[in-house]
């Protein structure tokens, strides 16, 4: 901020407390002018403020001996003299003398763990919710107290509820797109980006749903219940996320997942036939029929109350027939730079009190940003008195390394426990904690699969984009073979002529077909990165595709040729005025 402090006039920074007591000394006859400074809650309102004509001459400085306490600067009742500018003290918030400020707490809302929240209330009841700077979105220093509206209900600000409105339906918008499969993924990595961050909050996240509701909006929501769709909705996300985000398909989770999930439901199957049990009798058996009620599901959503009905997708569960949700969820970050898995497997667990129990995660990250190196963590449902917490077994283990290599003797740890919530196994009899090991040279195995899946994926769709765009440069070549049949003609030299406009159109769809084969050979160089030994359906369609290029290029060639052999018209000679002025001069 640029100062206006006029030159030679203290400064309230640098100058000190001795210069100012010289300028500034409040009389005697002041001290009567003023009351004891009213406390926060006080019934007895304050009186109002004192002009300062009403201020008698101040008397001569004494010493500046006195004690601050007295004369300090910042007191309410320092009296300074007039100035061709406001003083500082005049530009000090006062609040309104016929109000009174009191601070009342607000119940908790929905849970005891709500906590509680400061209220401004004036006299005429109005409530003031100062709320969460997150949810607000509008900085509570930037507003007058009496333009803050409560975040709740019908009595949210104007311009928040606009806000909230204009949000739900860009998320709408953005959703229909995914739907019809118009959406354009930005680039935002090696290979791209697999998840839709939109900032919405709880009113416009309620607005979005009834939106949804309506009639002409049924197929719209019938794909958000689907299966095919996938977000996350987080009233207060983790740092660097938004409340809203989209799930765009990735061959590389269904891949990774799938692979986890095959192992685990082989282990399962061999619990179930009594292979891995090594005691017997009816132990034995209690434990073969808990292995039986496990099953998994891809991408099941898990919906909790915390702070307002959140939601969150993991990429696999495990869920026991009888229990509400599933036991042990498993989440592979990929290509989500900002994810944070400890911040995932929190929500899980302490936002369903402990019913999760387990929590794997499978960390990525580095591999999608051109690195090689993936980890792991478990984290597990702890109970603390009353309260469930998350603890960690395992945190961020290696077990691919730098070089792109599985680490030797790096193994992951799972039970049968791990599958079903602590309420639930009391209520079982005695079973047998079977183990679950898998080395990480099995993980890595289970990571080359999903990489191929992910990059075979990406390598077809970007052939089926350049065999569209073949295409549109055929068609493009039709429409100049019909502009020069139509437009042109043949002069008495035997030269092809055509107009000035249709020539330069000519010329400027072949500079565009040439762009084109341009870009087709860019997408068909990254086509090629992407292939690896395993792939030769896809080398086949790369090479039927290549051809079609090819073909494209002589074509264009000899469009080419033809359009340089077209000339513009000559232009037609000037008649000359001279002879029309002799015969009007010959007529009079």
């Amino acid at each position: 901020m640029i100062s206006r402090r006029r030159p030679g006039s203290p400064n309230r920074k640098t100058n000190s407390i001795s210069f100012h007591f010289k300028l500034t000394k409040p009389g005697k006859s002041v001290k009567s002018l003023f009351a004891a400074p009213r406390e926060i809650g006080g019934a007895s309102p304050s009186p109002a403020p004192v002009s300062f004509s009403a201020v008698p001459p101040l008397p001569e400085p004494t010493s500046t001996k006195r004690k601050a306490s007295t004369s300090a600067p910042s007191s309410p009742t320092t009296i300074r003299p007039p100035r061709k500018r406001p003083a500082l003290i005049q530009r000090v918030l006062h609040f309104d003398t016929t109000k009174r400020l009191t601070l009342r707490p607000l119940k908790a809302l929905g849970s005891p763990t709500a906590g509680f929240r400061s209220f401004l209330t004036t006299n005429e009841g109005s409530d003031i919710d100062l709320g969460s700077g997150s949810d607000r979105g509008i900085s509570v220093s930037s507003q007058s107290t009496s333009s803050l509206a409560s975040g709740r209900g019908n009595t949210r600000a104007p311009g928040g509820r606009e806000r909230d409105a204009r949000d739900a339906r860009r998320v709408l918008r953005t959703i229909v797109e995914v739907k019809e499969g118009k959406y354009k993924v930005k680039k935002g990595g090696p290979r791209g980006k697999d998840l839709i961050h939109r900032t919405l909050r709880y009113h416009g996240y309620q607005l979005l749903w009834k939106e949804l509701q309506k009639s002409e909006n049924k197929e719209i929501l019938d794909y958000v219940n689907g299966r095919k769709f996938h977000f996350d909705y987080t009233r207060r996300p983790f740092k660097g996320d938004k409340q809203f985000v989209i799930h765009m398909p990735s061959s590389f989770h269904e891949g990774m997942a799938g692979q986890f999930n095959d192992r685990i439901v082989k282990w399962l199957g061999n619990i179930e036939n009594g292979t891995l049990c090594t005691t017997a009798g009816s132990r034995k058996g209690e434990t073969m029929k808990i292995a039986s009620h496990i099953s998994s599901t891809l991408a099941k959503r898990v919906k909790y109350t915390e702070p307002r009905n959140d939601q969150l997708e993991p990429d696999l569960s495990f869920k026991h027939r009888f229990a509400p949700v599933a036991g042990l969820l498993v989440e592979v970050a990929w290509s989500q730079s900002n994810l944070q898995l400890p911040d995932r497997a929190r929500r899980y667990i302490e936002g369903k009190k402990g019913l999760i129990r387990t929590v794997v995660g499978l960390n990525m990250n580095n591999i999608y940003r051109g690195g090689c190196r993936a980890t792991f963590s478990v984290w597990e449902a702890e109970q603390i008195g009353n309260k469930w917490k998350l603890a960690t077994s395992e945190a961020n283990k290696e077990f691919i390394n730098e070089k792109g290599e599985p680490v030797s003797g790096c193994e992951l740890h799972l039970t049968l426990r791990d599958f079903i919530c602590e309420k639930q196994v009391a209520k079982f009899g005695e079973i047998e904690n079977v183990p679950l090991k898998i080395p990480s040279a099995q993980l890595y195995d289970f990571y080359k699969s999903a990489f191929e899946d992910h990059m075979m994926d990406k390598a077809m769709e970007e052939i089926e984009g350049v065999k569209g765009v073949v295409n549109e440069a055929l068609k493009t070549f039709l429409d100049i073979e019909k502009v020069i049949q139509e437009q042109s003609t043949e002069d008495t030299d035997g030269r092809t002529v055509m107009g000035k406009t249709e020539l330069v159109n000519v010329k400027t769809m072949l500079e565009e077909v040439e762009k084109k084969i341009s870009d087709m050979k860019k997408a068909l160089k990254s086509v090629e990165e992407k292939l690896t030994d395993t792939m030769e359906m896809v080398k086949d369609e790369k090479i039927e595709v290549e051809n079609e290029v090819t073909e494209l290029e002589k074509k264009l060639a000899e469009v080419r040729a033809t359009a340089e052999r077209i000339v513009e018209p000559a232009p037609k000679p000037k008649r000359s005025r001279i002879p029309s002025a002799f015969k009007r001069a010959s007529k009079k």
